[in-house]
Protein backbone atom coordinates (compact mmCIF):
# COMPACT_ATOMS: atom_id res chain seq x y z
CA UNK A 1 0.00 0.00 0.00
CA UNK A 2 1.35 3.77 -0.31
CA UNK A 3 1.55 6.28 1.98
CA UNK A 4 0.21 9.52 2.02
CA UNK A 5 -0.19 12.76 4.54
CA UNK A 6 2.22 13.84 7.22
CA UNK A 7 3.67 11.13 9.62
CA UNK A 8 4.80 14.04 11.68
CA UNK A 9 1.38 15.60 12.32
CA UNK A 10 -0.17 11.97 12.94
CA UNK A 11 -2.21 12.32 9.72
CA UNK A 12 -0.89 9.20 7.18
CA UNK A 13 -3.16 6.84 6.30
CA UNK A 14 -2.60 3.99 4.06
CA UNK A 15 -4.23 3.32 0.57
CA UNK A 16 -4.06 0.07 -1.47
CA UNK A 17 -1.61 1.01 -4.52
CA UNK A 18 2.08 0.63 -5.24
CA UNK A 19 4.66 -0.02 -1.95
CA UNK A 20 6.61 2.99 -0.70
CA UNK A 21 9.08 4.28 2.32
CA UNK A 22 8.24 5.21 5.25
CA UNK A 23 10.36 6.45 8.45
CA UNK A 24 8.24 6.56 11.69
CA UNK A 25 8.77 10.21 13.36
CA UNK A 26 8.98 10.46 16.96
CA UNK A 27 5.68 9.63 18.65
CA UNK A 28 4.60 10.16 15.62
CA UNK A 29 1.16 7.37 15.00
CA UNK A 30 -0.04 5.78 11.51
CA UNK A 31 -3.27 5.33 11.49
CA UNK A 32 -5.13 3.07 9.05
CA UNK A 33 -8.24 4.29 9.27
CA UNK A 34 -10.91 1.57 8.00
CA UNK A 35 -8.54 0.55 4.70
CA UNK A 36 -9.95 -1.75 2.07
CA UNK A 37 -8.00 -3.95 0.19
CA UNK A 38 -8.69 -5.29 -2.95
CA UNK A 39 -11.72 -2.83 -2.85
CA UNK A 40 -13.58 -5.30 -0.13
CA UNK A 41 -11.71 -4.25 3.43
CA UNK A 42 -11.22 -8.02 3.38
CA UNK A 43 -7.42 -9.26 4.04
CA UNK A 44 -7.90 -12.36 1.72
CA UNK A 45 -5.80 -15.73 2.89
CA UNK A 46 -3.76 -17.49 0.57
CA UNK A 47 -3.65 -14.64 -1.63
CA UNK A 48 -0.94 -11.29 -1.76
CA UNK A 49 -3.49 -9.26 -0.48
CA UNK A 50 -1.84 -7.18 2.38
CA UNK A 51 -0.41 -3.65 2.80
CA UNK A 52 3.45 -2.94 3.08
CA UNK A 53 4.36 0.15 5.04
CA UNK A 54 8.02 0.00 3.65
CA UNK A 55 11.16 1.01 5.45
CA UNK A 56 10.98 1.84 9.19
CA UNK A 57 13.96 3.14 11.35
CA UNK A 58 12.51 2.36 14.77
CA UNK A 59 12.67 1.04 18.52
CA UNK A 60 13.22 1.38 22.34
CA UNK A 61 10.04 2.13 23.30
CA UNK A 62 7.01 1.59 21.32
CA UNK A 63 3.35 1.04 21.72
CA UNK A 64 1.35 -1.12 18.36
CA UNK A 65 -2.74 -0.89 18.51
CA UNK A 66 -5.24 -2.00 15.89
CA UNK A 67 -8.51 -3.22 15.90
CA UNK A 68 -9.18 -6.49 13.86
CA UNK A 69 -12.08 -8.37 12.80
CA UNK A 70 -11.29 -12.58 11.83
CA UNK A 71 -12.76 -14.69 10.04
CA UNK A 72 -10.58 -17.38 9.96
CA UNK A 73 -11.53 -20.45 12.59
CA UNK A 74 -8.73 -22.03 15.23
CA UNK A 75 -7.75 -25.72 14.54
CA UNK A 76 -7.62 -24.67 10.53
CA UNK A 77 -4.45 -25.18 9.18
CA UNK A 78 -4.70 -22.51 6.45
CA UNK A 79 -4.60 -20.15 9.21
CA UNK A 80 -1.52 -21.16 11.44
CA UNK A 81 0.02 -18.04 12.56
CA UNK A 82 -1.99 -15.45 10.04
CA UNK A 83 -0.57 -12.36 10.98
CA UNK A 84 -1.86 -9.00 12.09
CA UNK A 85 1.43 -7.42 11.67
CA UNK A 86 4.99 -8.34 10.93
CA UNK A 87 7.77 -5.56 11.00
CA UNK A 88 11.33 -6.81 9.88
CA UNK A 89 13.98 -7.87 7.11
CA UNK A 90 12.97 -11.46 6.92
CA UNK A 91 12.40 -14.29 8.71
CA UNK A 92 13.96 -14.05 11.94
CA UNK A 93 15.69 -10.64 11.49
CA UNK A 94 15.18 -8.17 14.00
CA UNK A 95 10.88 -9.10 13.47
CA UNK A 96 8.63 -7.30 15.78
CA UNK A 97 5.19 -9.35 14.89
CA UNK A 98 1.56 -9.97 16.25
CA UNK A 99 -0.61 -13.19 15.28
CA UNK A 100 -2.76 -16.03 15.86
CA UNK A 101 -0.34 -18.22 17.69
CA UNK A 102 0.10 -21.62 15.35
CA UNK A 103 -3.69 -22.88 15.01
CA UNK A 104 -4.98 -21.89 17.84
CA UNK A 105 -7.84 -19.08 19.24
CA UNK A 106 -4.75 -17.38 21.07
CA UNK A 107 -2.63 -14.35 20.32
CA UNK A 108 0.88 -14.08 20.46
CA UNK A 109 3.61 -11.40 19.90
CA UNK A 110 7.00 -12.21 19.19
CA UNK A 111 10.11 -9.23 19.60
CA UNK A 112 13.53 -10.30 17.89
CA UNK A 113 16.50 -8.23 18.21
CA UNK A 114 16.65 -7.33 22.14
CA UNK A 115 19.52 -7.30 24.79
CA UNK A 116 17.85 -10.12 26.06
CA UNK A 117 17.28 -11.87 22.94
CA UNK A 118 13.98 -13.12 21.15
CA UNK A 119 10.85 -13.46 23.63
CA UNK A 120 6.91 -14.24 22.70
CA UNK A 121 4.18 -13.34 25.05
CA UNK A 122 1.13 -15.50 24.71
CA UNK A 123 -2.47 -15.04 25.15
CA UNK A 124 -4.95 -17.35 26.85
CA UNK A 125 -7.14 -19.38 24.78
CA UNK A 126 -10.14 -16.91 22.87
CA UNK A 127 -7.94 -14.26 22.63
CA UNK A 128 -7.93 -14.79 18.98
CA UNK A 129 -11.30 -15.47 17.58
CA UNK A 130 -13.93 -14.73 14.61
CA UNK A 131 -16.58 -12.85 14.18
CA UNK A 132 -16.26 -10.10 16.90
CA UNK A 133 -13.93 -6.69 16.73
CA UNK A 134 -11.28 -6.60 19.18
CA UNK A 135 -8.59 -4.48 20.27
CA UNK A 136 -4.72 -5.37 20.44
CA UNK A 137 -2.24 -3.34 21.90
CA UNK A 138 1.40 -3.99 22.46
CA UNK A 139 3.81 -2.17 25.03
CA UNK A 140 7.29 -1.92 25.52
CA UNK A 141 9.10 -0.21 27.45
CA UNK A 142 11.92 0.07 29.58
CA UNK A 143 10.87 -2.11 32.67
CA UNK A 144 8.76 -4.19 30.26
CA UNK A 145 6.60 -5.56 27.26
CA UNK A 146 2.69 -6.11 27.72
CA UNK A 147 0.14 -7.44 25.39
CA UNK A 148 -3.27 -6.21 25.66
CA UNK A 149 -6.88 -7.46 24.25
CA UNK A 150 -9.61 -4.79 24.76
CA UNK A 151 -7.74 -2.85 27.33
CA UNK A 152 -6.94 -5.76 29.67
CA UNK A 153 -3.68 -7.21 29.77
CA UNK A 154 -3.64 -10.81 28.82
CA UNK A 155 0.29 -11.30 28.69
CA UNK A 156 3.61 -9.71 29.84
CA UNK A 157 7.22 -9.73 31.14
CA UNK A 158 9.19 -7.98 32.96
CA UNK A 159 12.46 -6.54 32.11
CA UNK A 160 14.62 -3.94 30.78
CA UNK A 161 15.95 -5.86 28.20
CA UNK A 162 12.96 -6.35 26.42
CA UNK A 163 12.93 -3.34 23.99
CA UNK A 164 13.86 -3.68 19.69
CA UNK A 165 17.05 -2.23 19.16
CA UNK A 166 16.81 1.28 17.07
CA UNK A 167 17.58 -0.11 13.52
CA UNK A 168 16.43 -0.02 10.14
CA UNK A 169 13.43 -2.80 9.28
CA UNK A 170 13.25 -3.22 5.89
CA UNK A 171 9.70 -4.07 5.51
CA UNK A 172 6.31 -3.16 7.15
CA UNK A 173 4.25 -6.18 6.45
CA UNK A 174 0.32 -5.61 7.65
CA UNK A 175 -1.94 -8.64 7.25
CA UNK A 176 1.29 -10.95 6.03
CA UNK A 177 3.92 -12.98 7.70
CA UNK A 178 7.50 -12.90 6.47
CA UNK A 179 7.57 -16.55 7.05
CA UNK A 180 6.73 -17.77 3.68
CA UNK A 181 5.13 -21.13 5.40
CA UNK A 182 2.43 -18.56 7.44
CA UNK A 183 -0.95 -17.82 6.89
CA UNK A 184 -2.03 -14.63 5.44
CA UNK A 185 -4.57 -12.63 7.73
CA UNK A 186 -8.25 -13.48 6.87
CA UNK A 187 -10.45 -11.21 8.27
CA UNK A 188 -10.87 -6.67 8.53
CA UNK A 189 -8.71 -4.56 10.22
CA UNK A 190 -8.46 -0.97 10.72
CA UNK A 191 -6.82 1.87 12.84
CA UNK A 192 -2.89 0.47 13.07
CA UNK A 193 -1.40 2.97 15.26
CA UNK A 194 2.51 2.68 15.89
CA UNK A 195 3.98 5.19 18.74
CA UNK A 196 6.84 5.43 19.19
CA UNK A 197 6.72 5.71 23.23
CA UNK A 198 5.26 3.36 25.66
CA UNK A 199 2.24 4.53 26.27
CA UNK A 200 0.49 4.03 29.99
CA UNK A 201 -2.69 2.46 30.86
CA UNK A 202 -4.51 5.32 31.07
CA UNK A 203 -3.21 6.68 27.34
Amino acid sequence: GSLSGDVRQNKAAVHPGAGTQATLAAQGAINVGGVEVGGTGVFTGGSSSHIDLGYTHIGGRLTFTLWFYALGNAGDNARSWERLMDIGSGAGANNILIARFSTTSRLATTVFSTAGGSYTLLGPSGSFVPGVWAHVSLTIGRSGATLRLNDVAIASKLGNNLMPRVLDRSRFLVGKSWWTVDAMYLGYMRDLRVYVVDLSDAQ
